[in-house]
């Protein structure tokens, strides 16, 4: 049985020592609450025996990872696989790895380890995780570029290889419209055409 189509990726949040979902972000078909049922009583079966599963392999070549964070927060990301089914194994898994460490980091960074990791009342952090969605959404999407600007309200910058052209630029602007201050924006074509 597949649980997703090939290509598509879906991301749960539970608390680890009671199974509450606390979302579900990713794919447009969202997988049923028995099978989220089960993706986490495995995990806990294999915990209850001394057993850790960290990832395994669906028949449709999909993969299915598992990570608790701070003993507090369990993230499941499930992988429909690639077009052709076919992949690097390996490397889809320590991708998929990847993208839950920097899940967890969105939310510790939004919300704070401490609200994390000492759930008091799981409806409000249920609400408190919907500021969030937006990042995870991008992180989903593996379109990372302009993260930190969402979340800061504010323009990405950067730092160029040889900064000294750019601001001599900068500074001639700035003295030629009789002020202290000036900046440069710089726009890319391929960011535009999104």
């Amino acid at each position: 049985m597949m649980m997703l189509q090939h290509g598509s990726t879906q991301l749960l949040c539970l608390t680890a020592s009671s199974g509450v979902p606390l979302f579900t972000r990713g794919a447009s078909k969202q997988l049923p609450f028995s099978v989220i049922g089960s993706l986490n009583g495995v995990h806990m079966f294999g915990g209850g025996h001394g057993v850790v599963l960290s990832s395994c392999e669906t028949e449709g070549g999909g993969k299915v990872v598992w990570r608790v964070f701070q003993d507090s927060m369990m993230l499941i990301v499930v992988s429909g696989g690639g077009q052709d089914g076919a992949g690097d194994s390996k490397e889809d898994e320590v991708r998929l790895q990847r993208l839950l460490e920097n899940v967890w980091s969105c939310m510790v960074l939004v919300l704070g380890q401490d609200e994390l990791t000492n759930v008091r009342n799981v409806e409000r952090l249920k609400r408190d995780l919907r500021s969030c969605f937006s990042l995870i959404d991008q992180l989903l999407e593996d379109r990372q570029e302009g993260i930190l600007g969402n979340l800061t309200h504010c323009a990405d910058s950067l730092l160029p290889p040889n900064p000294t052209l750019l601001q001599e630029a900068v500074d001639g602007f700035a003295q030629a419209a009789d002020s202290e201050f000036g900046c440069l924006i710089v726009l890319w074509a391929d960011s535009c055409s999104n």
